[in-house]
């Protein structure tokens, strides 16, 4: 389902999908509330991602988005096919998710998106 730099990772636990637009400068709102839009991109593509791993996969999910960018081939909600971008991702997060009251074997939510440039 997610491909990064050519590094297959695990299936994700949530998988979400969105586009957005980049409007220049020059887009205001009058005072009368009314919009004066240039949008200038559309369709930019972003994904939010999480997993619930053990550490050993959490270390590699990290490693493959620590580059500035990352070549990303990802299941396309819009057109139901695989698509490939050339992305960055956000702010990492990991959680640390207690297992059976244990701390032995941890498990970790990992979470970041993923925007296309």
């Amino acid at each position: 389902m997610l491909v990064i730099n050519n590094v297959t990772m695990p299936a994700p636990n949530a998988y979400e999908v969105s586009e957005a637009d980049v409007d220049s400068e020059n887009t205001t709102r009058s005072e009368s509330g009314v919009l004066h839009r240039d949008r200038i991109r559309g369709g930019i593509r972003k994904i939010q991602v999480t997993w619930r791993v053990k550490e050993s996969s959490a270390r590699q999910i990290l490693a493959a988005v620590s580059p500035a960018a990352v070549s990303v081939t990802y299941l396309d909600t819009q057109t139901g096919g695989n698509r490939n971008s050339r992305m960055y991702a956000g702010d990492r997060k990991m959680t640390l998710v207690q297992h059976r009251n244990t701390l032995a074997d941890p498990l970790w939510d990992v979470s970041f998106s993923l925007t296309e440039y």
